[in-house]
């Protein structure tokens, strides 16, 4: 069990991505607190990394729609294609009218953010465009809802800034950021915003923001480990419950 929550803790340490880190993060230290519990605890149904990875290559390598589509159908887990497919497809039509041309993007192109003096954040964009002989980040993010206030947008158009915009090459470039959350009837639609449509949190909010982080993270671990013992003591406890057997005269002969 302890090697169980300090796998769980662990991922206060080392946070997934800048966008899961934002979306944890609030200007309340009790809601904050509770964001990241359940950050720790949670363990998504649905993964939108293999519709990423191919939007990386339909940009990167210049697939067709059906390319990209089949790529993703060889590659995606059968449990997670419809919900991929779906994110891709939005994509696909939102690329239609916007026509980016796209570089691929490798692994080792990743900057970080510390959010706290022992917590990088990875910060790894979708792709870089080619728009007016200047390279342009793109980040994607995979969520079937908006997801994000307006705090944690500032707070992570100040991680990108600090991570990404601060390479040579990007300081003068405008990046964009595309959500597609579902509306009212179920489908998706495109949230796009780009580098500085939301104003960067000051020095102060994000000296205030790092060490609000650090005491909801500090408070946050004992919850993580109480929730983790009642969860596996529930568990024992359904294990060792077990259907009385009948004995004597009335047994099952052939038991």
């Amino acid at each position: 069990m302890a090697k169980t929550i300090e796998a769980v803790l662990k991922k206060l340490d080392r946070p997934p991505a800048g966008h899961n880190f934002a979306r944890s993060n609030f200007q309340s230290l009790t809601r904050t607190t509770s964001a990241l519990v359940n950050l720790a605890l949670g363990f998504p149904t649905v993964s939108y990394r293999w519709a990423i990875d191919v939007i990386q290559a339909q940009l990167g390598d210049r697939l067709s729609d059906i390319e990209a589509k089949k790529l993703l159908a060889v590659n995606c887990p059968r449990s997670q294609l419809d919900d991929n497919l779906e994110l891709l497809v939005a994509f696909q039509a939102y690329n239609a009218v916007r026509k980016f041309d796209g570089l691929r993007v490798f692994p080792e192109f990743c900057g970080s953010y510390m959010a706290g003096p022992d917590v990088a954040v990875p910060i790894r964009p979708t792709a870089l465009l080619r728009e007016g002989g200047i390279i342009k980040p793109l980040f994607v993010i995979g969520w079937a809802t908006k997801g994000l206030g307006w705090y944690q947008r500032r707070l992570l158009s100040s991680m990108y800034e600090d991570a990404i915009y601060s390479l040579t090459d990007l300081r003068a470039s405008q990046g964009e950021v595309l959500i597609f959350p579902k509306n009212g009837y179920g489908q998706r639609t495109v949230d796009r915003w780009t580098r500085g449509d939301y104003p960067e949190l000051s020095k102060d909010e994000l000296r205030d923001q790092s060490e609000r982080f650090i005491l909801a993270r500090s408070a946050a671990r004992p919850l993580i480990a109480d929730r983790i013992r009642d969860r596996d003591e529930k568990k024992r406890r359904q294990q060792t419950i077990r259907p009385t057997v009948p004995s004597g005269p009335f047994a099952d002969p052939k038991r």
